[in-house]
């Protein structure tokens, strides 16, 4: 966001961000929030787990102030749950290394699924389901050259067909 801001890029995808009058934001695609545990975990043989379920185990969580960390809290805070991370990360990597390594279950988007080549992974949906709008955030105002504008055309063309769904196990 603040790169966006100052202008050193013209455009940054992710999930929402807080609201700032300084950056103006386009929908890009809607994704499942998943529980991402090592197979021999008592959650990997369930297609679903629930909050109550999902607080009782070591978890590894996305930095605090993270979009991902506020629509799990949010949805936590309405069922009057709390959970306290194990570990808190940056990188979507590092995370599914430490899952790979048995260090806890993960929450994260459903596309990181991408991130990691191993079977030992297992990924889980989350009942009520948790979804995390993906945008294209750009400075508020700005105007962008044509090759940015044939870019960002083309990341909404094929945003539709990229995955929405949980694979099934």
């Amino acid at each position: 966001i603040e790169l966006v801001k100052s202008g050193e890029v013209d455009f940054g995808v992710g999930g929402t961000p807080q609201r700032d009058r300084a950056v103006v934001t386009q929908d890009l695609f809607t994704e499942p929030i998943c529980v991402f545990a090592p197979k021999y975990h008592p959650l990997a043989a369930k297609q679903t787990v629930s909050l109550e379920e999902l607080v009782e185990y070591p978890a590894i969580l996305p930095r605090k102030h993270s979009s991902l960390r506020a629509i799990l809290e949010n949805a936590l805070e309405q069922q009057k749950l709390s959970i306290r991370p194990l570990h808190e990360t940056s990188h979507i990597s590092t995370t599914i290394g430490m899952v790979n390594a048995g260090l806890g279950i993960a929450v994260l988007p459903m596309r990181a699924i991408d991130c990691f080549l191993s079977k030992d992974i297992r990924c889980i949906g989350i009942r009520p389901a948790l979804e995390r709008r993906v945008v294209i955030v750009s400075k508020a105002g700005r105007s962008f050259s044509p090759a940015v504008e044939k870019l960002i055309e083309i990341l909404h063309q094929i945003a539709p067909n990229l995955p929405h769904q949980l694979p099934m196990a």
